[in-house]
């Protein structure tokens, strides 16, 4: 996995991750300047080697354990018994990134 935490001019930080490249990652934080108005102040890249991530949409697991639904997305057409089946939340639905911005924090919650 590769993480790259960022400072922006606001005074905000936040780590952006990538199972695939840095390119993916760079395109994250682009979207999140121009979202916001923010510029980049500084960027610091690594990688954390041995965490392996196994999604399960169709039984709604994230590493075996169920992802909930962090805001009861009853109207949500991946959304079933509380359960999210989205195939990957962190990056396809806005309401699950604005709870957790990586799986680490969901993993932490």
């Amino acid at each position: 996995m590769i993480k790259c935490h960022v400072e922006f001019n606001n005074g905000i930080s936040k780590n952006f991750y990538s199972d695939k490249n840095e390119t993916e990652i760079l395109k994250k934080i682009l979207e999140f300047c121009e979202r916001y108005g923010v510029e980049t102040v500084e960027g610091r890249w690594s990688r954390e080697y041995g965490k392996k991530w196994d999604r399960n949409a169709d039984a709604g697991t994230m590493n075996g354990i169920k992802t909930y639904c962090p805001v009861n997305g009853w109207d949500c057409p991946y959304y079933k018994d509380g359960i999210c089946h989205i195939g990957n939340p962190q990056e396809d639905c806005d309401d699950w990134a604005s709870v957790f911005e990586c799986w680490e924090d969901w993993e932490d919650a």
